[in-house]
């Protein structure tokens, strides 16, 4: 099931570089000690949604801000759910106001996602030392779908979906809309990638990549994907 909860308008300057915040304040509503902090958990938590960069480098939700959530996890989603409604004051004089559900089709064959949080993919090569894996590297379609049939075949021998991955294959396309760009969370400098992704699989496999995301972090801001006919639907900017 995928939410878009929806905040008011900011009253006061919200950073670029806000997404630590908005993860503090889900295991906030979650409960500090709750099972799901930091590990790789089996929802979707997007960026803050639906702003826009000032001249001061801020960034302002003039029509509100939203905050996208994706689970196949019901408790995990009722338990947010009813802890974001007693918790409303997210941050910068942004309250939450209401939430909206909606439903995506998926297809045997290609699916074309659209990129509503940006991809990260890293590889760690020392002590606190990455390598980032961006839409600017000739390897970056391969290095995403290897990971990602990976985290599904895992999912898989220990479920009882029985995902079918013999197909299974990511090419981005080279639309022009592409970037790379830099997101900073707990001091953390990461290089991401917003594109449009071509996905060809089975309709169960590709159901659960639009409710886990794509790449890493994804229970932490990162990978949350929608389909491309359906962007406007998610109120960008």
């Amino acid at each position: 099931m995928r939410l878009i909860v929806n905040f008011t308008k900011n009253t006061e300057p919200v950073p670029v570089n806000n997404q630590n915040v908005i993860n503090s304040y889900i295991h906030d509503c979650l409960g500090r000690n709750n099972k799901y902090h930091d590990i790789s958990g089996d929802y979707n938590i997007s960026l803050l949604l639906g702003g826009t960069t000032n001249e001061n480098g801020f960034m302002d939700f003039k029509n509100g801000g939203r905050i996208i959530i994706s689970t196949q996890d019901n408790e995990f989603l009722e338990k947010l759910l009813s802890a974001i409604m007693l918790n409303k004051n997210l941050s910068w004089g942004m309250i939450y106001k209401n939430v909206d559900f909606i439903n995506e089709i998926f297809y045997s064959g290609i699916n074309h996602f659209y990129t509503l949080s940006p991809i990260l993919l890293k590889k760690i090569t020392g002590d606190k030392k990455y390598t980032f894996h961006t839409k600017n590297d000739s390897d970056f379609d391969e290095v995403l779908t290897i990971r990602m049939k990976n985290k599904l075949q895992k999912i898989s021998d220990k479920s009882n979906l029985k995902l079918n991955l013999s197909d299974f294959k990511i090419t981005t396309t080279n639309s022009g809309k592409e970037k790379v760009k830099p997101v900073i969370v707990k001091n953390v400098l990461n290089k991401v990638s917003t594109c449009i992704v071509s996905i060809t699989c089975k309709q169960n496999v590709a159901e659960l990549i639009y409710h886990l995301g794509l790449g890493q972090s994804t229970n932490s801001g990162f990978g949350c994907v929608c389909k491309v006919e359906n962007q406007q639907n998610y109120k960008l900017g």
